[in-house]
C-alpha cells in the first residue's frame, strides 16, 4: 500500500492506497538515482552508462536539506508537494517525488526519490539574434561535486563588440545552514559587474523572514540610440550596497508580505561624447544618495504542473498568483539633510488555470519625482497565455506595453531582434512608448534523435515604440513572421533547449535567429 505524491501520471501503477494524512513519521529514506536507466540501444545504451559513470550523484545530504517533512510530526501532502517542488527547483535534478508507506504500527515511512540530470555542460552557443552573430563557449557545472554548487565560466566572441569572460558561483546552502552565498563577474564592455551577495532566502512557506545583502560593482559604455542609429555616447560606473529583508505571514497560501530596502549609490558618468549634434542630449549627472524603500503586498499562491511550457514533455511546476502591493521609497543626500527623489511603488498580478489555458495578467508603475516634479514615470503592462488543448502542440500569446517617461528626454526602450521582433536589427526603433506582439505555435513531433526532441514553432512578432504625443496606428506596426526548430536535451538536463527560428520581416529581409531557450 503506497501513497504517491508525483507530478501529474508519471509514478507506477498502484492495486491500493492509503491515507497517510495526519499519520507520524516514522522515518524518512532518500533514493537518489543517477541520470537515467542503462535501457535503449546499443547507442543509447553506452550514452546512458557513459553518463551516469562521468556525473556525481547529488549527495543524501543535499537532498535532505530541502526536505520539510520531519520525523516525529505527522505527515501532510501539501508538505510533501513543496518537498517535491523545491527539490526540482533547487537541485540538480530531472524529476522527484514523494511516497508514503505504512510501517505496520500505524505511523508512516516517507521514501523520497530523486533523479539527477546531466550537470556539466560543455556550452558551445551560437546566438545570431538582430543581424549580430555571437559565439559563446564555456562550462557550467551545476551540481559541484553533489553539492549543488554552480560555477560557471564563459567567454563571448562578439561581431561587433569587444569579446569578454563571464564567470559565476552560487552556493544556496553553505555547510547545509539556510545561508546562500554568490558570485559574479563579467567585463562585458556594456556592462561590467562584480558582485559578490549573501543571503538568508526563503526555504520554505512556512518560512516567515528572510534577508539579504548584495554589493555590486558596475560599470560600462552606454550608447544613446535614435532608432539605428546611435547618438551619444558616456561611461558608466556605480558602487552599490543593497540590503533587503522581507517578513510575512498568513495561511499556507495566502500571505501578507513586508518588504523593507536601503540601497546605497555613488554613480559617475564620464567620457560624454555627442555623434549627432541635432539631438538634444541630456548625460545623467554624478549621484551618491541613500535611498529607504518599504513595500506591502498581500498574495494568494497556487501551484499546478504542467508540460510543454518551457520544455517538451517534463513535469514543470507552475507557481499561479493573485498580487497587489504599494509601496513607498525616499532617496537622502550623502549627509542626510536633504534628500534627492520620493518614490511610488504599484504592482499587481492575476494568473489562473482556467480549462486548457494559464493566464497571466501583470501591471507594474514606479514614479519618481521630487516635490511637485515628476523625474521619471515607468509602467510595464502584460499578458500571457498558454493553450494546452492539444498535447502535440501549445500556443501561446504575449502582449507587452511599456511607457517611460524621464525629464531627460531619453528614449529609454528599444524594439528589435533582441527584444521581442526576431528578423530585425538590434536597435531597430526607439522611443519613450512601445507595444508588442509575440505569438507562437509549438509544436512537439514525438521524434526522437539520440535522446534529442525534436519539434517546431511557428510565429508572428509584432510591435512599434514611438514617443508620446505621436499616433499609434496598428497599419504602422513593424512585424515579422518565420517558422522554427526546437531541440530538445530534457532526457538529460530538463532545462537545455536549442532555438532556431527563421524570419521574415516587412522589410523583405530574411533573417536566422540562434539562440537556448524558448524566445520567450
Amino acid at each position: 500500500m503506497v501513497s504517491e505524491s508525483r507530478s501529474e501520471d508519471t509514478f507506477p501503477d498502484t492495486t491500493e492506497s492509503f491515507d497517510p494524512e495526519g499519520l507520524i513519521i516514522d522515518t524518512i529514506i532518500v533514493v537518489n538515482s543517477n541520470i537515467r536507466s542503462n535501457g535503449g540501444n546499443g547507442l543509447e545504451r553506452f550514452i546512458s552508462k557513459a553518463a551516469n559513470r562521468l556525473h556525481v550523484v547529488t549527495r543524501q545530504k543535499v537532498v535532505r536539506d530541502e526536505i520539510i517533512l520531519k520525523k516525529g510530526e505527522p505527515y501532510t501532502k501539501l508538505l510533501a508537494d513543496e518537498t517535491s517542488r523545491n527539490l526540482r527547483r533547487r537541485l540538480a535534478i530531472n524529476d522527484a517525488w514523494v511516497n508514503a508507506e505504512p510501517n505496520g504500527k500505524g505511523q508512516v515511512k516517507v521514501i523520497v526519490t530523486t533523479i539527477d540530470r546531466w550537470s556539466l555542460l560543455f556550452n558551445l552557443k551560437v546566438r545570431r539574434d538582430g543581424n549580430e552573430t555571437d559565439i559563446q563557449f564555456g562550462a557550467h557545472e551545476r551540481n559541484l561535486f553533489g553539492r549543488n554548487h554552480l560555477l560557471a565560466f564563459d567567454y563571448f566572441l562578439k561581431e561587433k563588440e569587444v569579446n569578454y569572460l563571464d564567470a559565476e558561483y552560487q552556493n544556496s546552502r553553505i555547510k547545509s545552514a539556510p545561508i546562500s552565498a554568490g558570485f559574479l563577474y563579467s567585463d562585458n564592455p556594456l556592462g561590467t559587474l562584480r558582485q559578490i551577495s549573501i543571503s538568508h532566502p526563503f526555504y520554505s512557506l512556512s518560512q516567515q523572514f528572510s534577508i539579504s545583502a548584495n554589493f555590486s560593482d558596475i560599470g560600462g559604455r552606454h550608447d544613446e540610440y535614435r532608432d539605428t542609429e546611435v547618438v551619444g555616447r558616456w561611461r558608466n560606473s556605480a558602487d552599490i550596497f543593497t540590503l533587503e529583508t522581507d517578513y510575512r505571514w498568513g495561511s499556507y497560501t495566502r500571505k501578507v508580505r513586508l518588504e523593507g530596502l536601503y540601497r546605497y549609490t555613488n554613480r559617475k558618468a564620464t567620457d560624454r561624447t555627442i555623434f549627432d549634434t541635432t539631438v538634444a542630449i541630456q548625460f545623467p549627472e554624478d549621484s551618491t544618495y541613500h535611498e529607504f524603500s518599504a513595500v506591502i503586498e498581500f498574495r494568494d499562491l497556487n501551484f499546478v504542473v504542467e508540460r510543454g511550457i518551457s520544455g517538451f514533455y517534463y513535469n514543470e511546476d507552475i507557481t499561479l498568483s493573485k498580487s497587489i502591493s504599494f509601496g513607498i521609497g525616499r532617496a537622502f543626500t550623502p549627509s542626510f539633510n536633504d534628500y534627492e527623489y520620493d518614490r511610488l511603488i504599484f504592482g499587481t498580478v492575476w494568473s489562473d488555470k482556467i480549462g486548457s489555458h494559464i493566464i497571466s495578467l501583470s501591471y507594474n508603475y514606479n514614479r519618481w519625482f521630487r516635490g511637485g516634479e515628476v523625474l521619471r514615470d515607468r509602467s510595464i503592462a502584460g499578458l500571457t497565455v498558454y493553450n494546452r488543448k492539444f498535447s502535440f502542440v501549445t500556443g501561446v500569446l504575449r502582449a507587452v506595453y511599456v511607457a517611460d517617461d524621464l525629464t531627460s528626454g531619453q528614449q529609454s526602450l528599444t524594439l528589435g531582434g533582441r527584444s521581442g521582433l526576431r528578423g530585425f536589427e538590434t536597435h531597430y526603433s526607439t522611443g519613450n512608448r512601445e507595444l508588442l506582439f509575440n505569438i507562437e505555435g509549438r509544436f512537439f513531433s514525438g521524434l526522437e534523435f539520440m535522446s534529442v526532441l525534436l519539434g517546431t514553432v511557428l510565429f508572428i512578432d509584432a510591435g512599434q515604440a514611438w514617443d508620446s504625443g505621436e499616433s499609434v496606428k496598428f497599419s504602422n506596426f513593424d512585424y515579422s513572421i518565420g517558422t522554427g526548430l526546437r531541440l530538445s536535451m530534457e532526457r538529460f538536463t530538463r532545462t537545455q533547449l536549442v532555438r532556431i527560428d527563421l524570419s521574415y520581416a516587412q522589410n523583405n529581409e530574411w533573417q536566422i535567429s540562434i539562440g537556448s531557450g524558448q524566445y520567450f
